[in-house]
């Protein structure tokens, strides 16, 4: 929107100012206090010059000037349509992470790659995990995607650890339980293999809280992204209007 009220003179003015009052000062006043005849043809000469030279001057500040908003408004331009370009894969991975982050944290370590495949629109095993993923979040970039793909590659191998020592931790288990009735003497036996399960399943188990952590924190960073890619579009046409405008 064009602004007319300027709190002070433009620069253009300013140094339209400034060069017509060099000019009076160096060639109309030197001439007007002067208590020697003046040679009208060499002053007329030297006032041209001048002249001439002071419009130039301004010639060039305004061309510079006019060249400059140009490249500016098409940087401005440029990144405007990079921003219009992710912003809807951004919003897209925004809400597929809304829903999907409450759903891990309701399931259980065995059902989460069942889970994240169910979301990603796997059907049957003959579905590649990585094509539906892609197709999945398609409108995201390609870097933002890639690291989606480590953290749940991550969740879902963790999960499956953790997964596998409960199972692992169950037999055994019942293993001690069989040894005590029976007070056998593997009893010492089956309690270290069910600590050393334990011992097991514990890193296992903070390798995969690990991973959930980090898919709840990412959201935070496409969070800002959306945000500050809409607050940058609003300003970027502010100043493409303005342009259009003056």
């Amino acid at each position: 929107m064009k602004n007319d009220n300027l709190p002070g003179l433009s620069p253009i003015w300013l140094i339209g100012l400034a060069l017509a009052l060099g000019v009076f000062l160096s060639v109309a006043l030197p001439a007007l206090v002067s208590t020697l005849p003046v040679n009208t043809a060499a002053w007329l000469g030297f006032a041209g010059s001048v002249t001439s030279g002071s419009v130039a001057a301004i010639a060039i500040y305004v061309a510079v000037r006019n060249v400059r908003n140009q490249l500016q408004v098409s940087l401005i331009g440029r990144e405007e349509e990079r921003i219009e370009a992710a912003l809807p894969g951004l919003k897209q991975l925004a809400g597929y992470l809304g829903t999907l982050v409450p759903i891990i944290r309701k399931s259980k370590p065995a059902a989460i790659a069942e889970r994240i495949g169910d979301f990603i629109g796997i059907v049957d095993e003959h579905d590649n995990w990585h094509d539906k993923f892609d197709e999945a979040f398609r409108l995201t970039d390609q870097a933002t995607r890639e690291q989606l793909r480590i953290i749940l590659e991550d969740i879902i191998r963790s999960s499956r650890l953790v997964a596998n020592d409960e199972k692992q931790m169950l037999n055994a288990m019942k293993r001690l339980e069989f040894e005590k009735e029976n007070k056998t003497a593997n009893i010492e036996e089956a309690r270290s293999i069910v600590q050393g399960l334990q011992v097991r399943h514990n890193l296992h188990m903070l390798v995969y809280r690990t991973g959930l952590h980090a898919l709840e924190a990412f959201q935070d960073p496409v969070r800002a992204k959306i945000e500050i890619s809409e607050r940058r579009l609003i300003r970027f046409r502010q100043k493409v209007e303005e342009y259009f405008d003056d």
